[in-house]
């Protein structure tokens, strides 16, 4: 008679055997080898692992690179598009004024946000601001 943790034991051994092959040297590869399933279940075992640590380091570059070209994108649209408005008004031309960073009850007398204008004005320039 069985118990349940033995018969999964069991169950989950010959799952793995049937992911990865058998190993030399243990119980499963003494039992007999598995001839015509697969070409890795030939191979011996070290030949296995260097061949899935060439697949794992051949991913971490793939990762790398993917990783460098999103960032020089990335360096590429904040340099492109971070900078905002660099425009210099002369005194005397008239500007539109944006109202995003205005309280709401400066812009209109509405209560809903949905109506109020996003630029007051035209405006006329003064006299330039010291940045």
């Amino acid at each position: 008679m069985t118990t349940r943790r033995q018969a999964a034991s069991r169950s989950r051994n010959e799952t793995t055997d049937k992911k990865y092959g058998s190993v030399q040297g243990t119980d499963s590869a003494q039992a007999g080898s598995a001839t015509g399933k697969n070409a890795v279940l030939n191979k011996p075992f070290s030949t296995q692992a260097m061949d899935f640590v060439q697949r794992r380091q051949a991913v971490i570059r793939f990762v790398q690179d993917a990783i460098a070209a999103s960032v020089d994108r990335q360096k590429l649209n904040a340099a492109n598009v971070g900078s905002g408005n660099t425009n210099e008004f002369k005194k005397g031309s008239l500007v539109l004024f944006a109202t995003q960073n205005l309280p709401r009850h400066a812009v209109s007398n509405f209560g809903a946000s949905k109506l109020a204008s996003r630029f007051i004005g035209p405006i006329t320039v003064l006299e330039r601001a010291q940045a």
